[in-house]
């Protein structure tokens, strides 16, 4: 995860996904993360878990 220092480092991404995608993204966060942790923070970390699972090193 970004931490405060780094936010300022951090790389914007702009991408669509579906409706029904971003709705379950949203309805996740609600149900699992705390009210600090945006949708970013909740799909870098999907991210870093699905290059991880390929074998990819993540330098977080």
């Amino acid at each position: 995860m970004l931490r405060e220092a780094e936010v300022a480092n951090a790389m914007i991404i702009d991408f669509e996904m579906t409706e029904s995608l971003a709705n379950t993204l949203k309805a996740y966060a609600v149900r699992t993360r705390s009210s600090s942790q945006d949708h970013s923070q909740i799909v870098e970390a999907a991210l870093i878990e699905f290059f991880e699972r390929r074998g990819i090193k993540v330098d977080t």
